[in-house]
């Protein structure tokens, strides 16, 4: 009899569960009791918006949850099938026993592969549910059949051909970093965002060869969810520039990806490759829009370089995205000229477009130049002569190439907002975060988060690559609740390592960094609202983190913190606060000039204490901690300060009132 006698439902409406339960799985898009089977707790309540009441009761239900009398705690072989489908090994499954051993020469059993493989044999059978590696294994009665009857005949086989191949060729997350050079955290995120399963052979075990494939495609994923490589009407803008610049720039990556030269009438251009598979995406994205804004300049297309939520370009609309294509067509890229240069430059700042064409448009068209040079040269050697008139040809686009490119300028232009020193006053700083607290304006999210991290700023002097490294357990905070201590004062602390500091040699004193009262309070209503929506993140993780439930999960660089900024100056966000030239200067470092600038001005009498003001600014902001030589604040003492007096000052320049 087989395991199911009649279709069984699956939906979670059918376990013993309140159906405010019910509808939180709902809202999160679990409706598949068999997608909780194999969780605990702990998992479940990594879900969003579940807590621990919810998870434990998620939990007894499933395990009460009776399919005639059976459980689902063995291999189910129509239930691999129904979720991962066939081995795409077999084209016309399901294969006969004979000849599935003449193809894949030999089949294991999960427990002969787990050893072949040294790994945990319960590990493998759960990788077996879960579908991972599905090209690995056959199922028995579904992608082999007519298999002998023998005692206990296992349900799946593995293909030893492959695991041969693979089996010098596992490693765990950590090693996948090493070996590839890709960021531990960036493999972590796409892992938990599921983009590995295909290359995993257990929870903790990945196949590095394809990890290494299907990179590119995760760092594409990552980017469309993020918006910043969706096109108009959704569209990647390199589906839209025709298949011969496609292919030119498909040849050209493949090039700069094997380290290749480019040279031109026997000079070198360019000596360096494209080595990391990052690089090589963003520069096809750059080409792709390039190319895209060149296309629709020829077509004629009106405002095609308006931007919509101040970042994406607008959307064609399909009398426009014809003409773009038959544009695309008849482009030539020997063409290339003045007008081309200036539809390129539409819709982008100064440096962008500078950076772009010289970093990137200008060593591709080099290189279409040589490749028509190696094929006039190529030509030569076959007819035993130069054809004169081709080299002439080729000269005046060579010519016309320079000259669109001499519209460049040689320097780099200054960026339109200065990065000059900024130092504001008390009241600045409050009235700058009450607009950002209080704002509704739709562009602006994440105002608690965002908040948080520029008090902190201003009130510790962190740098952008050490706030992206706070943890929580960071600060001095209770086990219980997760939120920061208070001293008798209502002061927290902040312990930053050395290893996270800049450079390696700025970490707190050995007192900790002091956190103002009405910083705390922020600090704790930002953390209270994480914990209410993720209750198993209490005391965990990253402090501001790109997404809130993943709590481990760290800003892969520092451009967060200042490209938010750059937004709301382009929205005119400040023009109601800072004046005109402190928003030219106003970047998130410039928050560290500000709090030394507070402490160095305190309202201060005391003359012992005025004579430390300088050395508690450079221990506040961790600058110059060995007592060595500094540029922000020139001071040299033979003698450190002690917690008192560090205490007193950082009280009467940094403890005031936000309201």
């Amino acid at each position: 009899m087989e395991k199911y006698s009649k279709e069984i439902e699956f939906t979670i409406n059918n376990l013993n569960l309140k159906s405010i339960t019910i509808q939180k799985l709902n809202r999160i898009g679990v409706t598949d009791i068999r997608s909780l089977m194999s969780k605990n707790v702990h998992q479940i309540r990594n879900l969003e918006g579940i807590g621990e009441t919810s998870a434990r009761a998620i939990v007894k239900a499933v395990k009460e949850f009776d399919v005639k009398e059976q459980t689902y705690h063995h291999t189910d072989c129509k239930t691999i099938i129904d979720k991962y489908g066939f081995n795409p090994h077999v084209q016309n499954p399901p294969l006969a026993w004979k000849e599935a051993q003449e193809t894949f020469d030999e089949l294991l059993s999960a427990r002969k592969a787990a050893a072949y493989l040294s790994i945990s044999k319960n590990a493998l059978r759960k990788s077996i549910k879960k579908g991972y590696s599905r090209d690995l294994f056959l199922v028995a009665d579904y992608d082999v059949k007519d298999i002998p009857p023998v005692h206990n005949r296992p349900k799946v086989f593995f293909l030893k051909s492959i695991l041969d191949d693979i089996k010098n060729d596992i490693g765990t997350l950590g090693e996948v970093s090493t070996i590839l050079s890709v960021s531990y955290s960036t493999l972590k995120n796409f892992n938990q965002r599921g983009y590995f399963d295909s290359a995993k052979l257990t929870s903790q075990s990945f196949i590095v060869s394809r990890i290494e494939e299907i990179l590119p495609s995760c760092y594409k994923l990552t980017s469309e969810k993020r918006g910043s490589n969706k096109t108009p009407n959704g569209v990647e803008r390199f589906e839209l520039i025709g298949s011969r610049l496609q292919e030119l720039i498909e040849r050209y990556l493949k090039h700069r990806r094997e380290g290749l030269p480019i040279k031109l009438n026997g000079q070198l251009r360019v000596g360096r490759g494209l080595s990391k598979d990052n690089r090589i995406i963003e520069v096809k994205k750059i080409l792709a829009l390039q190319f895209y804004k060149i296309l629709a300049g020829r077509a004629q297309i009106e405002g095609f370089e308006e931007r919509r939520k101040s970042i994406w370009y607008r959307d064609l609309t399909e009398d426009e995205l014809e003409m773009l294509a038959e544009t695309a067509e008849t482009f030539d890229i020997y063409d290339f000229n003045e007008n081309d240069i200036k539809s390129i430059k539409l819709g982008v700042g100064e440096s962008t477009y500078w950076a772009n064409v010289n970093r990137v448009l200008k060593p591709f068209l080099w290189f279409v130049l040589m490749e028509k040079e190696k094929e006039l040269n190529r030509d030569a050697r076959i007819k035993g002569e130069y054809d004169f008139a081709k080299w002439n040809t080729y000269q005046i686009t060579k010519n016309a190439f320079d000259d669109a490119l001499d519209l460049i300028p040689y320097k780099k232009p200054k960026p339109k907002y200065k990065m000059g020193k900024l130092f504001l006053d008390r009241s600045s700083i409050i009235k700058l975060y009450h607009l950002i607290k209080n704002t509704k304006v739709p562009y602006v999210r994440d105002t608690e988060k965002w908040c948080t991290m520029l008090m902190l700023g201003f009130f510790t002097g962190l740098r952008t690559d050490e706030v992206r490294l706070v943890e929580i357990s960071d600060f001095r905070i209770s086990n219980k609740t997760g939120l920061l201590k208070k001293d008798k004062n209502g002061y927290g602390r902040l312990f930053l390592p050395d290893y996270k500091s800049k450079g390696g040699y700025a970490p707190s004193p050995s007192w900790g960094t002091y956190i103002v009262p009405e910083l705390v309070k922020l600090i704790n209503k930002y953390l209270s609202s994480l914990y209410a929506k993720f209750p198993n993140t209490i005391g965990k993780g990253y402090l501001i983190r790109p997404t809130d439930y993943l709590y481990n999960v760290s800003y892969t660089s520092s451009s967060a913190f200042s490209t938010w900024i750059t937004r709301l100056k382009r929205n005119n966000f400040f023009d109601d606060v800072l004046t005109e030239d402190e928003i030219s200067r106003f970047h998130y470092y410039n928050t560290r000039h500000t709090v030394a600038e507070l402490i160095l001005r305190s309202p201060i009498s005391d003359s012992y204490l005025i004579e430390w003001r300088k050395r508690a600014a450079q221990v506040h902001i961790r600058h110059n901690m060995e007592l060595t030589s500094g540029d922000i604040i020139d001071i040299g003492y033979t003698r450190e300060i002690n917690e008192e007096d560090y205490f007193l000052i950082i009280d009467k320049a940094l403890n005031f009132p936000w309201e």
